[in-house]
């Protein structure tokens, strides 16, 4: 699959989200402070792990989010022996994140929505603090 092709559905499965969880416009749905806590909500009425499709959704939102608050772009980790080589990722990001800076987003939404090992707003507060 291209970037093109996994961006779209990253777009679609983050417009579907947003409308899922009530946020509309005005103000803006992508930014951080508005969309991570309404998925923190969403997921305390989900007492199972998300499924692939929520799952896949949720990543959506989080790149969508990323590039908003960010900039940067979409890219598939390809570099030899790295542990998450083909995983997609963003980075290249103008403001706020160092350029060279990777977020693999469906294993961030693994963690947030299957594994429960940190909620969005607390993933994206480490982000912030890592990708300096």
């Amino acid at each position: 699959m291209r970037a093109e092709q996994m961006w779209d559905l990253f777009m679609t499965g983050a417009d579907e989200l947003a409308e899922e969880l009530g946020l509309e416009e005005p103000p803006a749905i992508f930014t951080p402070n508005r969309a991570l806590p309404a998925v923190d909500a969403w997921l305390t009425q989900h007492v199972d792990p998300l499924d692939k499709e929520d799952t896949a959704r949720l990543a959506g939102l989080l790149a969508r989010v990323l590039v908003d608050a960010h900039g940067g772009g979409l890219t598939m980790i390809a570099e030899r022996g790295h542990p998450l080589v083909g995983e997609w990722a963003l980075t290249m990001f103008g403001k706020g994140l160092a350029r060279d800076y990777h977020v693999p987003v469906v294993v961030s939404a693994v963690r947030i929505g299957i594994d429960r090992e940190v909620g969005a707003v607390e993933w994206y507060r480490r982000l912030l603090k890592e990708g300096k």
